[in-house]
């Protein structure tokens, strides 16, 4: 009868309702956990759309439910079901054919990016923007040397971190002469060494000369064990004279 056709609609529509919500409760969580940075494909963009075409697909199904409750009329119940396969279309052309066009677009950028008022740019100035960044990494990771651009990044990170201490300007630039900057994109996030070295300054009284310099001996000797010992995983490539020096200023003989 009709009654029980209509609560049949109702249980039915309420399921579609709850998994949709799992899938949005879900896709939000991936979307969090996936970095911002260094997205090659678009996953990230990908994701944040499917998510929108699902969260109308279950404001659609709410409405018709809503709708089924007051009104009786059962018969609508199609419309959600023409609703939900208009939006599974959706995610089918989102999955297929807009990872195509997306890398077309990727690839005009890129050409745009290597040439600006018909003059070439350098490479410092690619590597200022996000998407000059990525593609330059991405070319290492093919080279497997992707850890070069990772040791100057985490470099120039830690030196202008070391530079908002006023009482390690001078020593940094006149002194040691580390006069070699690089201009990163915003969207690169701090990297851990350097954010520790941050929150421990903030615990202490920099004009605790003592202090600072161990705090500062530890993270310098940290991104040595990283990036330019002899046993790192992420080793790279300087001249020996170099090693030698950084050795005998790092080393312990710990390993």
């Amino acid at each position: 009868n009709k009654h029980d056709a209509k609560i049949k609609y109702i249980i039915e529509n309420s399921f579609t309702a709850f998994y949709l919500f799992v899938a949005i409760i879900m896709g939000h969580l991936c979307w969090k956990r996936y970095p911002i940075f260094a997205d090659m494909f678009l996953i990230r963009k990908e994701i944040r759309i499917s998510l929108l075409i699902i969260l109308i697909i279950l404001i659609g199904v709410i409405i018709i439910v809503t709708f089924i409750i007051i009104s009786g009329d059962y018969k609508v119940f199609l419309l959600s079901l023409i609703f939900i396969q208009i939006g599974y279309c959706s995610l089918m052309y989102l999955m297929t054919i807009y990872g195509q066009k997306a890398e077309k677009i990727k690839h005009e950028k890129r050409k745009k990016l290597l040439r600006v008022n018909g003059d070439k740019v350098t490479w410092n100035e690619i590597i200022s923007t996000k998407e000059g960044y990525e593609q330059f990494l991405k070319f290492l990771q093919k080279e497997l040397s992707a850890e070069n651009l990772l040791f100057v990044t985490e470099y120039v990170q830690l030196k202008n971190a070391l530079l908002t201490i006023e009482s390690l300007q001078k020593r940094i630039v006149e002194d040691l002469q580390l006069t070699y900057d690089l201009e990163l994109p915003e969207s690169i996030p701090t990297a851990l060494i350097t954010q520790e070295f941050k929150d421990e300054i903030k615990e202490i009284d920099i004009s605790d000369e003592q202090t600072l310099n161990e705090i500062v001996f530890k993270a310098t000797n940290l991104l040595f064990c990283k990036y330019l010992h002899g046993n790192s995983m992420l080793e790279v490539n300087i001249s020996s004279k170099s090693r030698k020096f950084m050795v005998s200023v790092f080393d312990t003989g710990d390993g």
